[in-house]
This record gives C-alpha cells, sequence and structure tokens, in this order.
C-alpha cells in the first residue's frame, strides 16, 4: 500500500466538454468529479466513456444510468471487452470491445475537450499514445 499520489483534479473550465475514460475500477476518482460537475456546472457537457470485462465488474451501473437520465448533457458510453451470455448490448453496455480512440472518433463531436483519463496500465499504456497521435494536447 501506498498513499494517493499524483495531481487528478477537474479542470474548472466549465466551456470544454469534459472526457472521462476509465477502465476497471479507474471509475472511482471519475465518480467523484463527475458528481461536482452535474452539481456545480449542471450545463457542463461531459462523456464517460468506462471500460470494463463484463457486467460482473460493473461498478457504480445503476448511479450512472440514474446519473444519464436525470441529465441531459451526460452521455454515458460503456464498453465490454469479453460481455457475459447474460450481458445486454444497449442495456448493459453500448460498445465493444474497449475504449480506444476509434470509439471517441466516431462518437465525440469535433472540438476541443478536456480528457482525464484513469484505468489499468495496459490501457493507460495504449490509449495516452493513440490521444497524442490523433493530436490531443498534453
Amino acid at each position: 500500500m501506498r498513499a494517493p499520489s499524483g495531481r487528478f483534479f477537474i479542470d474548472t473550465d466549465a466551456r470544454l466538454p469534459a472526457v472521462f475514460i476509465a477502465g476497471g475500477i479507474g471509475i472511482t476518482p471519475m465518480m467523484s468529479m463527475l458528481s461536482w460537475c452535474l452539481e456545480q456546472q449542471p450545463g457542463r457537457v461531459l462523456y464517460l466513456y468506462y471500460g470494463l470485462r463484463d457486467g460482473g465488474e460493473h461498478a457504480f451501473k445503476a448511479r450512472l444510468e440514474e446519473l444519464a437520465a436525470e441529465h441531459s448533457s451526460f452521455h454515458l458510453n460503456v464498453t465490454y471487452s469479453q460481455p457475459r451470455p447474460d450481458d445486454v448490448p444497449r442495456r448493459d453496455y453500448q460498445h465493444s470491445p474497449d475504449v480506444d480512440v476509434a470509439l471517441l472518433r466516431q462518437t465525440l463531436p469535433r472540438g476541443r475537450h478536456a480528457f482525464y483519463i484513469r484505468g489499468p496500465p495496459t490501457m493507460m499504456a495504449s490509449l495516452i499514445p493513440a490521444l497524442l497521435t490523433w493530436g490531443i494536447d498534453p
């Protein structure tokens, strides 16, 4: 175990849509930032891309669906890389297999966005260089 480290906080400039990308338990810090935005900046456009193996790992599922239903400015995108037989597309998840730049290019509108990314090392190692190659400002 070790103490929390790093700098991970939300930019309060509500003019930029926020794009949260989480893998697995990386959703935990995103939940507090997402909740803060919805409370303090209700008009800010927010996107959450949450990548999981399957429905058995889907933390905060009911809460995220509730927030998406309550806030038209919040766009929820869940991916399952290995859905179980009882995981239903468009009910439990919207995309497969992973959160990647191709999915972001397909689902995000053109323009500048503030990106926040937290997930397992393999996700971070592939996604961050791909975002930089796409032209996202570090």
